[in-house]
This record gives structure tokens, sequence and C-alpha cells, in this order.
């Protein structure tokens, strides 16, 4: 068993760095977890074997012996990602970031905020794409009309450090892209900043008339929370639905230009 022992983050899959960060956020839910409960779980999860007889069997000594000889697993694996992925004898090309469309950046966005460990094969999914030469030479990115889901899954099963840098790619392109475009997302970075003790409301001294404004106020954050970027589209498209559609195959950089213009010119 301890032959297959793996040495370092190259031996470790997509699936495997997923449960091990699961198993590590369920240690910090759980108080019930012993600290050899997590250790059995945790090589378990690296061996990639069930916690069955023959691991049960180990004494104490054994498995601290396991961990000790890996405690690389504690720091994060390296911030690369491979250029190009093949699966299945196909070839993934990461895909240059300021070519995003505005729906791949959308989508991008939700998996991100929801869980960027969890979701990592569907960021993958994204970010890697199918390319072609056509008959003049030029590359020919794949359009972004497949099942992210369903791709995903061939993504699971790859050595976690070829793509794990294309999270702090990403976050890296997001700090650009919202400091160059202050005008279009200081709204939303506003909503996020915590509110001083005394901006916070005091239900007690508020007057009917005041709370009846409070709610209306909260209720309005909300909606442009949640439909920020609906707003935007509809506002480019003019409230034109099939227009509105074809904005998110447009590229993410010409869309915040564009509203940018907006805005400077108040049309």
């Amino acid at each position: 068993m301890l032959s297959n022992l793996p040495k370092n983050w190259a031996d470790i899959k997509v699936y495997q760095f997923q449960e091990l960060n699961d198993l590590k956020l369920q240690s910090i839910e759980d108080d019930d977890m012993s600290s050899v409960d997590f250790l059995m779980n945790k090589i378990s999860i690296i061996l990639d074997i069930p916690i069955d007889d023959e691991l049960l069997d180990f004494e104490f000594d054994e498995l601290f012996d396991i961990a000790e000889k890996v405690q690389w697993i504690n720091q994060k694996p390296p911030t690369n990602a491979n250029n190009i992925i093949k699966l299945n004898e196909q070839s993934y090309h990461l895909i240059e970031l300021n070519q995003l469309t505005l729906g791949e950046f959308i989508d991008l966005e939700h998996f991100f905020a929801e869980d960027y460990h969890k979701n990592l094969p569907i960021i993958c999914s994204i970010l890697y794409k199918k390319q072609k030469k056509d008959e003049w030479n030029n590359t020919i990115i794949e359009p972004y009309i497949y099942d992210v889901y369903q791709r995903a899954k061939l993504f699971e099963d790859i050595e976690i450090q070829k793509v794990y840098g294309i999270i702090d790619m990403y976050l890296r392109f997001k700090k650009i892209i919202i400091d160059t475009y202050k005008s279009i997302f200081s709204n939303d970075d506003d909503e996020q900043k915590p509110k001083t003790e005394e901006e916070l409301p005091n239900p007690e001294k508020e007057s009917a008339l005041e709370k009846k404004r409070r709610i209306e106020e909260e209720q309005q954050e909300e909606n442009n929370r949640k439909y920020s970027w609906e707003k935007m589209i509809y506002q480019i498209s003019n409230g034109d639905i099939i227009q509105g559609k074809k904005i998110f195959d447009l590229k993410l950089i010409y869309v915040l230009n564009q509203v940018s213009m907006k805005q400077a010119f108040e049309i």
C-alpha cells in the first residue's frame, strides 16, 4: 500500500483534491470528528482506497508515519496551469482571458462566487476549449454552446497541478477588470462594504415611515445585486430581448467599453 503513496501534487487528481477540501471543511464544522477519523479519511482519499479492514488494521504510529510522509498535502498545489490538456485523445486549449465572452464571464462569476474549489471541473470546462485551424490557418475557437456540466466530468480525473493555477489566474484578471471599469462595478463594491455602527438601522428608534423607506432601499439593493447583469444587458440592447441574447456572445471587453461609453456620454 505504501508503495502507492503519492509523492507530491502531481500524483493527486482533481476529484481527490476536491474530496480533501471537503474533508477539511467537514472537520471544521463537525465537532465530533476526531483527529484519528480525520487522518484515516485523509489517507483514504490520498491512497484512493476505501476505509476497509486493511486501513483499519493500521496502528496509530503507522498512520502518523504516513501523515508525516504527505506533509506537502497541507500546502496549496502549484499555481501554474497547463496551456493544453489532452483528454480522450482530444486537446483542450486554455483560452486568453481577455477573449472571454460576456456569457462566459457571467458564468465564471457564478461558479467562482459559489465555490471555486467545488466547481473547479466546471470552471476548467469553460476556460479550456477545442481549437482548429481554418483554410487560411487562422485559429478557430470552439463556441460556447456545449454542456459545461457534461464536459466537467472529463476534468475530474486529471492531475490537480495541471489546472489549479487557473483559479489565481482568473482572480487576477477579474481584479484588473474591476479596477479598469470602476465606474461600472463601483455600485457592487459599495454594496459589499460592511456598514459602520452609525450606518446600521436602529429599529427601536425609527419611525414607521423610516422603516418603510429602509425596507424599500434594502429591497432595491437586493434587486440591483440579483439582476445587475440583466440590467446591464437590458440597457445595452435598449430593451430588445432578441438583441439581448446576442450580447452574451460578444467579447466581455467590448461590452464593458460600450457600457463605459454610455455612462460617459449619458446615453
